[in-house]
């Protein structure tokens, strides 16, 4: 008898313990959004003396760093080169806010002629956050195009550009030395083992400074599959 009630007893309690932590990470994650205070207060001059070049902007990652610049008196100029325009009409933005932006729609597969470079010129830093899935680009090749050669393409632009910073976002678990193939149910092996080759390409390119991001599971809002959208409500997303 002793021995069922203990286990009755734990099993519930395991079961409440669960629930209490799945609500904590619940209300974390829908009570802390947004950027509350910048993260190296020493480097900020306020006088919007900064200007960007983004690349993947019509992303949600893109499309969210895209809006804090235009919203930050640290930049001045930030500039967006895709294969389509950035929709601003749902980010709320002031009239000098959006002044700040120029967009450039280019054809992404040419980013090394000439013209194209000389949209990179004149500015700080260039943030790529270009990624596609591999639903939408179909096979390996093509999603390789996009995920490596065209990421790799705004590097060299870059620094042919004489842009001395290169922001680069990647993923969690990025490892060029892993084993992968081309199969579709393999994808994340591909995937995690894309975003190693494109790192180490970009790092050994020698900007004067190179940051790397390797975010975990994203909190895409609408944008998200049911899937992320489930497990960000369980565990914490970025």
């Amino acid at each position: 008898y002793l021995s069922q009630m203990s286990s009755y007893l734990f099993n519930r309690w395991t079961l409440v313990s669960v629930g209490i932590v799945v609500g904590i990470a619940y209300y974390y994650n829908n009570s802390n959004k947004g950027i509350t205070s910048p993260i190296r207060k020493h480097l900020l001059f306020g006088d919007m003396r900064r200007s960007a070049v983004v690349i993947g902007a019509t992303g949600a990652t893109g499309s969210t760093l895209v809006e804090q610049l235009l919203r930050s008196k640290e930049w001045g100029r930030v500039t967006i080169i895709h294969r389509r325009p950035l929709d601003t009409s749902n980010m709320d933005l002031s009239t000098d806010q959006l002044s700040k932006l120029k967009q450039h729609t280019v054809n992404m597969e040419q980013l090394l002629n000439d013209d194209n470079i000389k949209l990179f010129k004149d500015h700080d830093v260039t943030f790529c956050t270009l990624g596609t899935t591999r639903s939408i680009a179909g096979t390996a090749d093509n999603w390789r195009k996009v995920d490596i050669g065209m990421v790799r393409d705004s590097a060299i632009a870059s620094k042919k550009a004489d842009i001395p910073q290169f922001n680069l976002l990647t993923s969690r678990g990025a490892n060029a030395n892993l084993w992968a193939n081309d199969w579709k149910i393999s994808h994340p092996l591909l995937y995690s083992k894309s975003k190693g080759v494109i790192e180490n390409e970009v790092m050994s390119m020698d900007f004067k400074r190179t940051s790397i991001f390797r975010p975990g599971l994203l909190i895409r809002g609408d944008r998200g599959r049911w899937e992320e959208k489930l497990f960000a409500n369980i565990f914490l997303g970025t």
